[in-house]
């Protein structure tokens, strides 16, 4: 396990409007079948991510079932990146079905072309 204890403490969460924005405004973004990136260089002393699933995913019992998946990828198995960033993830429908270890691959693959580096 990569990161059971190290992914949730150094990640800290995204939750201000403003921020969102911020990130998808002024950020670079890179997409897979499961999910989409929005990054951002960050400004404070840790890296900061938020999961997001839009309302065309279904309806409420479906999107916190898509945040609830992704978040625990992020937690176990992904830790934060070298550099400091805020983040957005956007899951995508695909996602629903997809197994823990192609969630962890795809998240992995998107940290990788946005130019991430995890240690």
């Amino acid at each position: 396990m990569v990161g059971a204890d190290r992914g949730a403490r150094m990640w800290e969460r995204l939750h201000r409007s403003s921020d969102f924005r911020a990130v998808f405004d002024g950020g670079t973004s890179v997409a897979n079948a499961l999910a989409a990136l929005y990054v951002l260089p960050g400004r404070g002393p840790r890296s900061r991510i938020a999961v997001a699933a839009g309302r065309r995913l279904g309806g409420a019992v479906v999107r916190n079932r898509h945040r609830r998946r992704w978040r625990e990828v992020i937690r176990r198995r992904v830790g934060p990146p070298e550099q400091t960033v805020d983040a957005v993830l956007l899951s995508r429908a695909r996602a629903a079905g997809a197994e823990f270890d192609a969630l962890e691959r795809a998240l992995r693959d998107l940290m990788s072309r946005a130019g991430l580096r995890t240690p």
